[in-house]
């Protein structure tokens, strides 16, 4: 599998978007590492692209700082999204998603949230 490019999308709470290879010779590299809002796009195309041969997993996550009393959830308006697009060179096209955060251990005082993702793939027909 080949990246061409990654596109994080998030809103203005967001403080810090991430995109991490698991796995093979580039476990634990950072392949896009955005922090701050700023409303513009902030992909980023990889000229060449990045080969991701060996890696087992993508990780992708976010940061967000809520100033306010009552609860972010994900949505729109005034809610939040932690959401990523990627082009690859792949024998199968393919949708992943978190559908519920597990709360973790806080570190300090920022609350941590994982959960395990689901993905559809879809084989691309030969022509």
């Amino acid at each position: 599998m080949k990246m061409y490019y990654a596109l994080p999308h998030t809103h203005k709470l967001g403080t810090r978007f991430f995109l991490q290879a698991v796995g093979g010779s580039r476990d634990g590299e950072y392949l896009l590492d955005v922090y701050g809002f700023n409303g513009e796009a902030r992909g980023r195309f990889f000229d060449p692209a990045i080969d991701l041969s060996g890696i087992t997993s993508l990780r992708f996550g976010c940061e967000f700082e809520n100033p306010r009393a009552e609860t972010v959830g994900w949505g729109f308006g005034d809610q939040e999204m932690c959401e990523m697009l990627g082009f690859i060179e792949s024998p199968v096209a393919f949708e992943s998603r978190v559908s519920d955060a597990e709360p973790l251990a806080d570190d300090g005082d920022v609350q941590v949230f994982s959960s395990a993702c689901t993905s559809l793939m879809i084989p691309w027909a030969d022509k």
